[in-house]
């Protein structure tokens, strides 16, 4: 049988490999929230440049400000960005078509931010593209084909990621998270997600022949006890979705939090482990 993975990661937690548990999720989207970093895509910008040839500009020709970083293997759709559609209520992870990284070789190198987010503005502007979200590490632009990032990570070892998204693949993952959620809906009347409540979302999904399995991490407007999250955990036959388990709560195994009550269902043989290796539980 054919394995394949597809994960998807901000782009501030490059080099994070394990998936984020919701407190995580919740820090990355508020942090994205609080910094307007959601590059929202107007129907009113237009730009010839995809994802894939802003991506591969920057290979050819990369910034001076980079210059004592050294270039990090990437591959599309291991990293994602955070982006909002304009007819969209809430932003979402989308993965992204390109990608490339710069990371210092030790800890004693260091890369100047200022610098790095001049020159990235000066590039994705002369590509036609709107500057839509800016902090002192960070910068989003967007067309209504495609959004961008540049994330500077200062702390060693220094780190400079750019990413870019095309509309079809945010639509892509928007319709994917709206099933998922339709699907969690119909299961669970009582705890159903208001989508106008949603701040962020993120999926992550796994396949194995004829089964899939999805953790959907959603972060709700704040409450007097600040902002709320859910880890949901679908699975798949033959593209049948159906809602598992809510491991928003729960003891931390692997790589989330897993309620001994739900155990028996995510190693049920008929997800053939591929539930279990998702939230880190083994075979």
């Amino acid at each position: 049988m054919q394995e394949s993975y597809r994960r998807k990661r901000p782009l501030h937690t490059v080099l994070t490999i394990a998936i984020a548990v919701v407190s995580a999720l919740i820090m990355i989207i508020v942090l994205y929230a609080l910094r307007g970093m959601s590059p929202q895509m107007s129907h009113s910008q237009q730009s010839a440049a995809t994802a894939d040839s802003l991506i591969k500009g920057l290979q050819s020709t990369p910034p001076s400000a980079v210059s004592s970083l050294t270039e990090q293997p990437a591959s599309a759709g291991q990293f994602g960005i955070t982006v909002k559609l304009a007819d969209e209520s809430f932003p979402v992870v989308t993965p992204v078509k390109g990608v490339v990284a710069y990371a210092a070789k030790d800890t004693k190198t260091t890369v100047d931010a200022a610098a790095v987010l001049q020159q990235a503005a000066t590039y994705f502007k002369a590509q036609g593209m709107t500057e839509s979200a800016s902090s002192a590490t960070s910068a989003s632009y967007a067309t209504t084909n495609t959004a961008c990032q540049v994330t500077v990570q200062t702390q060693a070892p220094a780190t400079v990621t750019y990413g870019c998204a095309d509309t079809a693949a945010t639509k892509d993952e928007y319709q994917k998270i709206n099933l998922l959620l339709t699907t969690y809906k119909q299961s669970n009347q009582a705890q159903a997600i208001d989508t106008a409540t949603i701040t962020g979302a993120q999926r992550t999904e796994q396949d194995k022949g004829d089964v899939s399995g999805a953790l959907l991490m959603v972060t709700e407007k704040a409450t007097t006890n600040g902002p709320t999250g859910r880890v949901l955990l679908f699975g798949a036959l033959k593209g049948q979705w159906q809602f598992v388990a809510d491991l928003s709560s729960g003891k931390s195994i692997g790589k989330t939090n897993v309620p001994d009550e739900s155990v028996a269902a995510i190693k049920d043989p008929k997800w053939n482990g591929v539930l279990a290796t998702l939230v880190g539980l083994g075979e």
